[in-house]
């Protein structure tokens, strides 16, 4: 995704949601045709942009195609939320002590409607000792281990081997899918569904009658990464509207990485989460502030810190508060004799996100 230097900041924009990037004069055709490739490519917010900026996501304003997109990423979260539900009130009933993480939390933690953040998966936190119940819960549910094969757009159970390398390699229990028929939609929004069914990857499709289809993928995780466990982050969890979520110091704390870690080691991947970032400021207050420090310099995150949310009140116009401006400003000095590699100083993860490098 390369998008010229001066457009970045409009489109950056819409992630926040706040209206600032909304033109008096209306919108060009040449500034829908930008918003549209941009928002096709930070799918996850699409709705959440769509609607903070048109007001709904049926409007005749929108892009035809985008609007599908919208109404299909809306869809799949309306039924992830209430099989997140499910699953959860399972953990707990053989007594699975979990908390929501990545996309899964910041939907219910940041967003006045959680159908409006989607993704692919829905992402729950464990012990470790207790992700053999969990997995037992789960396939009792229907939920199977499965590998994509995209030669055939589909699902198929895992081998031993598969599930094996998976277990080896990652600090979660992931790719368990389970297939539901979807039938509480309007024709209207079943028509818009359908319209998108070519994009792929693409949970969306029809069974073999031709009914409408949605493969719902449930991550078990026991750790934030290799090195970060979750007993910390279960142990300081919150309840919020019924479900468990990590504490917002956590929930800060996993983002910065994620945007950080993963864009300082790709092109063009995660800049979305920007869209959950600028939401969860809002509920950051001092002392939040002050145990999200503490989780940074535990785990050598300066760095990531000062480059991710630099970028709010640079690119989003987000007033960080004199607490957090005073911690950036000290973190913008290296240490003496600090070494960039010891300290996971990666450079600016800001061109790696919109896929370019950049002398600016």
């Amino acid at each position: 995704m390369s998008v010229d230097l001066t457009r970045q900041r409009e489109l950056a924009q819409l992630l926040a949601a706040d209206g600032a990037h909304i033109p008096r004069d209306g919108f060009s055709k040449e500034y829908l045709a930008a918003m549209e490739g941009f928002l096709r490519t930070q799918w996850q917010v699409m709705p959440a942009a769509i609607v903070a900026t048109f007001g709904t996501l049926r409007s005749t304003a929108i892009p035809l195609s985008l609007r599908d997109r919208c109404v299909a990423s809306y869809h799949l979260s309306r039924v992830q939320n209430a099989v997140t539900k499910d699953v959860v009130e399972e953990f707990l009933a053989v007594g699975v002590d979990y908390c929501l993480l990545k996309g899964t939390a910041s939907r219910w933690a940041c967003y006045d409607d959680p159908c409006l953040r989607s993704g692919f998966d829905i992402d729950i936190g464990l012990n470790k000792r207790d992700v053999t119940v969990a997995r037992e819960v789960v396939e009792r549910m229907g939920f199977i281990q499965s590998v994509w094969r995209a030669d055939e757009k589909r699902f198929v159970r895992a081998t031993s081997e598969e599930r094996k390398w998976v277990e080896d390699h990652h600090y979660e229990l992931g790719y368990l899918i389970r297939r539901q028929s979807v039938r509480d939609v309007s024709e209207e929004d079943k028509q818009s569904i359908l319209a998108t069914l070519d994009h792929t990857p693409n949970p969306w499709h029809l069974s073999s009658e031709g009914g409408l289809c949605v493969y719902l993928n449930v991550d078990l995780h026991h750790g934030l990464s290799h090195d970060v466990p979750l007993g910390p982050v279960l142990a300081d969890s919150v309840m919020k509207i019924g479900l468990r979520l990590p504490s917002v110091a956590w929930q800060l704390f996993h983002l910065v990485f994620k945007i950080y870690w993963e864009g300082v080691h790709n092109y063009g991947k995660g800049l979305y989460q920007f869209g959950d970032l600028c939401r969860l400021w809002g509920h950051v207050s001092e002392d939040e502030f002050q145990t999200f420090i503490g989780l940074v310099e535990g785990w050598n995150l300066e760095a990531g810190s000062f480059y991710v949310l630099g970028r709010l009140p640079r690119t989003f116009g987000i007033a960080l508060g004199d607490f957090a401006e005073n911690y950036l400003c000290t973190l913008g000095v290296a240490k003496r004799k600090e070494l960039p590699g010891r300290s996971n100083d990666l450079g600016d993860m800001w061109p790696k996100l919109w896929g370019v490098r950049s002398l600016c």
